[in-house]
């Protein structure tokens, strides 16, 4: 199974009984290879003038069944957005 936006990503996840996404979670990249994305969540106690901001950026996945998971355990906060889209990237 594939998706073809974020939108039936919630739906599947949200059917699936999990909850993944909340209000502070942001899709940062249309959904790549029918399940893939770059994702940024609010970092917490960082300075304001941070080079990236107050967001820390993922590579996730959505499987088949609407569970949704980290890309890569080893990366699951990364620095900036190319960082983690670098990661999608070498696999895509």
């Amino acid at each position: 199974m594939s998706f073809n936006n974020i939108t039936e990503i919630r739906e599947a996840n949200a059917a699936a009984g999990h909850y993944w996404f909340n209000e502070s979670c942001r899709a940062e990249t249309k959904i790549l290879g029918g399940r893939y994305w770059v994702e940024s969540r609010p970092r917490e106690r960082v300075p304001s003038d941070h080079p990236e901001g107050a967001r820390w950026y993922a590579a996730v996945k959505a499987n088949d069944d609407g569970t949704v998971e980290w890309f890569d355990t080893n990366h699951t906060r990364m620095e900036s957005f190319e960082a983690a889209r670098e990661l999608l990237n070498s696999v895509l």
